[in-house]
């Protein structure tokens, strides 16, 4: 008996990396109706970010979105599933500090996502890819 009292088969320092995992895979926010709700943009920091991303492609990408589904669109352009964020920007190595923007549909239907990264209504389509920095530099897509 006393063998199972003084041997710890998990150490002490891996039950808070276990509470951090499970907290983060399943919160209970049912009762929290602000916490179900997208942030919204007047309090998103990420939509007002001052830098632009690299360019992804010059053209836009459309997307069903489902309603109440939430969608983090790519701002860096770093992405490889594109036009949404695959989190390669949480990367230390990648020196990225540009953050995803959270999307947040009230209706279920088809949105164009901006692939440019150069829009100024984010993560929207403004036609910022048919500018000539655009139009004339390089992208990811080459076509």
């Amino acid at each position: 008996m006393s063998c199972l009292l003084t041997q710890n088969p998990i150490a002490p320092s891996s039950y808070t990396g276990f509470l951090q995992y499970s907290s983060r895979r399943n919160p209970d926010v049912s009762d929290i109706p602000e916490l179900n709700e997208p942030p919204l943009k007047k309090f998103y920091e990420a939509y007002y970010q001052p830098e632009h991303g690299r360019v992804h492609d010059k053209k836009p990408f459309k997307l069903k979105c489902v309603k109440g589904k939430t969608y983090y669109w790519c701002v860096c352009g770093w992405s490889h599933d594109q036009p949404l964020c695959d989190g390669k920007c949480v990367l230390p190595e990648m020196k990225i500090k540009l953050k995803p923007v959270a999307f947040k549909p009230v209706v279920t239907r088809e949105y164009w996502f901006c692939n440019c990264k150069q829009t100024k209504n984010r993560p929207f389509c403004d036609g910022s890819h048919l500018s000539e920095a655009v139009q004339g530099g390089t992208s990811v897509i080459r076509r």
